[in-house]
């Protein structure tokens, strides 16, 4: 009896011991099938970039730059770039100063500016701002013919302004510090001094692609054509 179990335990052992012959043995191959899968992929999704000169279309708020002519009147443009870069301890916005505007000699000169957040009200105004030069146009009495008369601000040594713009950043610029030769543009990090709002409120914004489906402005942020030639052709400049 005792062998016959010794025999059977012996046969159980032999049976649940795990067989690992050489023949399963194996060694990893690389998945060269999903590597040129993905290589296809990248090849594909690099063909499908095409290069422009068009800038992104961004729906940003619309600026007007206001600035003071050497005899102490008033000069007003659109600026292309406007943009608040810091809150503390001093309050920064950095704006880009087309290079050769009367706005350049203005503000290079004087040091300070008002920058006005403009409304849709004054959208009809942007061909005018944005598409004409002060030296040319008595850009005040235009405005003021289309019922947008300049207006002071409650400090009387400031630019006149907009009537109803969404707000009024007065600001200053150290001419040895915050100014850069940015090519096209000068580049200018003014320090917001005073603010101002309409107290009865205003209309809503003026986005950039408010004016892109008015045909006002281009897709690469400029006066169009079509709305410079109107505006010139009514001032009789064409």
């Amino acid at each position: 009896m005792t062998r016959i179990r010794t025999g059977v335990l012996l046969a159980i052992a032999t049976i649940s011991t795990p067989l690992l012959p050489s023949a399963l043995s194996f060694t990893a191959r690389p998945n060269t099938d999903g590597q040129s899968r993905n290589a296809s992929s990248a090849r594909r999704a690099a063909a499908s970039f095409q290069e422009t000169d068009t800038p992104p279309l961004l729906n940003v708020p619309t600026y007007s730059v206001a600035t003071l002519n050497a005899d102490g009147t008033t000069n007003m443009n659109i600026l292309s770039y406007a943009i608040p870069t810091s809150s503390r301890p001093d309050r920064i916005w950095t704006l880009g100063v087309y290079k050769g505007t009367l706005t350049e000699t203005n503000v290079l000169r004087e040091g300070t500016c008002v920058l006005q957040l403009l409304t849709e009200e004054h959208a009809n105004l942007v061909p005018l701002l944005g598409g004409t030069c002060g030296r040319d146009v008595d850009k005040a009495a235009v405005c003021s013919s289309k019922s947008m008369p300049f207006v002071a601000l409650p400090q009387s040594d400031a630019p006149m302004v907009l009537p109803r713009c969404g707000r009024y950043l007065l600001m200053t610029v150290d001419m040895q510090q915050d100014v850069v030769d940015g090519g096209s543009h000068w580049i200018l990090n003014c320090k917001v001094e005073r603010m101002w709002e309409v107290e009865d409120g205003t209309a809503p914004h003026l986005m950039g692609a408010k004016l892109r489906e008015l045909g006002i402005i281009s897709p690469v942020g400029r006066v169009s054509d079509e709305a410079k030639e109107e505006i010139l052709a009514e001032l009789g400049l064409e």
